[in-house]
């Protein structure tokens, strides 16, 4: 694999949550993607990600530990969600005709602008339902 690949929340928790034992596999992606820096986040995930995890799972996290993962993370450059990634959706969005709302758009739109090589492991396994 040699494009950069979009995590999304959802990838983060089940690397988390042992509960999930059909996503383990997808939270697996996440090692490659750490060998091969190719992964790739924003802002607006690591936010979910530390909520999720320290209120949402039961057995939540403790926030240290939480911190210690989004700090990590911070290598992967977290793209912040702001007007020219908005606009850089929409651009997407109208060009390849897709019919993308939210965080849909936001994903898809979450690469530099220069970065024709990226894909989303949130959007690709919600296709596998």
């Amino acid at each position: 694999m040699t494009a950069a690949v979009f995590v999304d929340t959802n990838v983060f928790v089940y690397a988390r949550d042992a509960s999930e034992a059909m996503k383990q596999p997808r939270a697996a992606w996440l090692e490659r993607l750490w060998r091969d820096q190719l992964g790739r986040t924003s802002a607006q995930v690591l936010s979910e990600y530390y909520v999720s995890v320290t209120r949402k799972l039961v057995p939540g996290l403790p926030p240290d530990v939480a911190w210690d993962d989004l700090s990590a993370l911070f290598t992967w450059r977290p793209q912040p969600i702001d007007e020219t990634l908005l606009q850089r959706g929409r651009e997407i969005e109208q060009r390849h005709r897709l019919q993308l709302v939210g965080r849909r758009r936001q994903r898809r739109a979450n690469r530099p602008v220069g970065d024709r090589n990226v894909m989303c492991l949130e959007c690709l396994h919600s296709t596998e339902h």
